[in-house]
């Protein structure tokens, strides 16, 4: 359907059209996004059309264009801190729940990482100051000429609509009905093969990536193994000297620049299986709240320096309008101000709700 692009083309309308519009714009998308279709695939989609914006403003391979696509991404993933997503908190979670049982709730997830909703737009701000374009852009025109020149919305995105906000009206009561949310991930790709919606085609299932559900899997098959085998003992007891006498802002230090430096070795994936369990495991033994330093390990492997430490990245990189040179330093600046905000912001707010304590 059309719904992205549309949803792209109002958001850069409404922020102004200015290249600062863009970036707030495509954001915020990311943002919205998130809250109906959070997916890997969504993420693809989404740094497409901010490639296409940069090809119809003809920025070409410069600053401007860098800036737009890598401010695109990060609205994406830094949205993942704050809503949950079934392949990001929900896997890591999935994960450290083979230590000791870690039930996450929808709104729970929101309430207890609300305050880095704001480093999103921090983060565009940086991106603003560190790649302008030589020249002013306004391109608020063009934006308003696209959005109504599309066609009028068809049934099919009508149907598409209903059935992602009724995803998110069951996401948000999941206190109410007790169902677990994962049914309502399950269930809502299938209505759309439903007689009535007809929006699904045979050729849709056969085109599933199988293989990234095998990996998703075998990530999380590491994480038992490992667990099966005694590591998050052997890792406890070998961390725990250094750690126990730790404040929080040591521990949660700690942990993030852990996970960071380990995003030159391991996708992701892998660091959810290697680093949860064994962390799980230190937080019980020194009587911690697991939640906050998993929060920490999720945002720590969106912070890296180089493209090919993440799938999403590398594809943002793939599509030839970034010099490795503006990436790494959008992305070095990146890691300063997200470590400087948890512990400035994060920490001091999850002390107040009694999240840490």
């Amino acid at each position: 359907t059309t719904l992205m692009k549309r949803m792209a083309y109002w958001c850069i309308a409404k922020t102004g059209g200015t290249y600062a519009g863009i970036i707030y714009g495509l954001i915020t998308l990311g943002i919205l996004i998130n809250l109906l279709v959070p997916s890997t695939l969504t993420g693809i989609a989404l740094i497409g059309i901010a490639y296409g914006i940069c090809q119809a403003l003809e920025l070409g391979k410069t600053k401007a264009s860098a800036g737009i696509m890598i401010a695109t991404m990060m609205g994406f993933l830094e949205a993942g801190n704050f809503i949950y997503t079934p392949n990001g908190i929900g896997v890591l979670f999935g994960i450290a729940s083979t230590i000791t049982p870690l039930p996450l709730g929808y709104v729970d997830f929101f309430v207890q990482n609300i305050v880095f909703i704001p480093l999103c737009y921090v983060l565009g701000l940086m991106t603003i100051l560190l790649m302008r374009p030589e020249q002013p852009i306004d391109s608020k025109n063009y934006f308003v000429e696209q959005l109504q020149t599309m066609p009028p919305v068809t049934k099919a995105e009508k149907k598409v609509m209903l059935i992602l906000i009724s995803l998110l009206l069951f996401l948000l009561t999941t206190s109410f009905h007790g169902i677990d949310m994962m049914y309502g991930f399950l269930i809502a790709p299938f209505i759309l093969f439903f007689p009535g919606f007809q929006i699904g085609e045979k050729a849709d299932i056969a085109n599933v990536n199988f293989g990234t559900l095998i990996f998703i899997t075998a990530c999380m098959s590491i994480g038992s193994a490992a667990n099966a085998v005694g590591i998050g003992p052997v890792f406890s007891q070998t961390v725990l000297p250094i750690l126990e006498n730790a404040n929080h802002f040591v521990f949660i230090g700690s942990v993030w620049l852990i996970i960071m430096l380990g995003n030159f070795l391991m996708t992701p994936g892998a660091e959810f299986a290697v680093f949860s369990p064994p962390l799980v495991q230190i937080c019980l033994d020194l009587g911690v709240n697991p939640y906050p330093v998993l929060y920490t390990l999720y945002e720590a492997t969106n912070n890296l320096l180089f493209p090919y430490e993440s799938t999403l990245w590398i594809i943002t990189f793939g599509f030839g309008n970034i010099y490795l040179k503006d990436f790494m330093k959008v992305m070095g600046c990146k890691m300063i101000i997200c470590l400087a905000y948890l512990l400035v912001l994060g920490i001091p707010y999850w002390l107040l709700i009694g999240l840490l304590s």
